[in-house]
């Protein structure tokens, strides 16, 4: 009589063939050797110990790690070339290297991180800081961003617009068509339209103090962008007092600015100029 065993381990060297070793039991991971008619797998490679489908696992882990890679390429790739910055080094700035030297600036760093959660909660809440420059603004608006983008694994796409270096691009690019396509086409597109935007030194355009000097296409541009934004997520950073936002632009502006934001307005007092501290 023959050994049953020995039978059935021919049959499987005959049918089947080795691919790798399970992860779960130590045990031999088996495909089919023949292949269907149209070349795939008959089956997914299964451990003949416990029967976990390791091998495909791996690989449905690896498919998982390259996707959300190129979704954290492609989405930085968007934020870093679709941002306007005076400086790059704006990038760098994060909650880690928030300086948090005052009670003030503790309380701004724990709203902004209540308003993460409000983004990842696919909520529209707005966000806005004022006072005067130096007090780190346009630090925590990015650190706040930047913060999205990591425990959102990335999926949020998001954009950091200082106004006055966008007003300015759009003013330039009136009489160049190519320009004005890719300014009014595409960013202003991006702008109204992506998940988090932060628009940074809202009023420093105006110069000096005087905020009443805004022009009307100062106006008619940013009150597009502002009522795209009305029910979607915002930060805004700026160096006037809610009167003076009034003044300058309107009450229709101020009203959609503070749209869904409250409980998350900080004017900043009492932080001491950080540029001099290099922060």
């Amino acid at each position: 009589m023959k050994d049953v065993g020995q039978e059935f381990k021919k049959l499987i060297n005959k049918t089947l063939e080795k691919v790798g070793t399970c992860s779960n039991c130590g045990g031999p991971v088996y495909e089919w050797k023949n292949k269907r008619t149209d070349g795939k797998n008959r089956s997914k490679p299964v451990c003949m110990n416990c029967g976990s489908e390791e091998i495909a696992l791996q690989e449905d882990r690896q498919t998982e790690r390259i996707y959300n890679q190129s979704l954290k390429n492609r989405n930085m790739q968007f934020f870093k070339s679709g941002s306007v910055v005076p400086n790059k080094s704006l990038f760098d700035k994060t909650f880690d290297n928030f300086q948090v030297d005052s009670e003030e600036a503790n309380k701004v760093v724990n709203m902004a991180d209540q308003f993460v959660d409000e983004i990842l909660a696919d909520r529209n809440t707005h966000m806005i800081f004022s006072g005067k420059s130096g007090s780190g603004k346009s630090h925590i608006a990015m650190a706040t961003l930047q913060e999205v983008m990591k425990r959102s694994e990335h999926s949020k796409k998001c954009l950091f617009i200082n106004y006055r270096e966008l007003l300015e691009m759009l003013k330039n690019s009136i009489n160049e068509p190519e320009m004005q396509k890719v300014i009014r086409g595409s960013l202003m597109k991006d702008i109204k339209t992506t998940d988090l935007v932060v628009l940074d030194d809202l009023g420093v355009e105006l110069g000096g103090s005087n905020a009443n000097n805004s022009t009307a296409y100062n106006n008619d541009s940013l009150h597009a962008i502002l009522e795209a934004r009305e029910d979607k997520p915002l930060i805004v950073t700026t160096n006037l007092t809610s009167k003076e936002i009034s003044s300058a632009y309107g009450e229709r502006v101020m009203s959609r600015i503070l749209n869904n934001a409250r409980g998350y307005m900080m004017a900043f007092k009492d932080t001491p100029d950080k540029r001099i501290k290099g922060a």
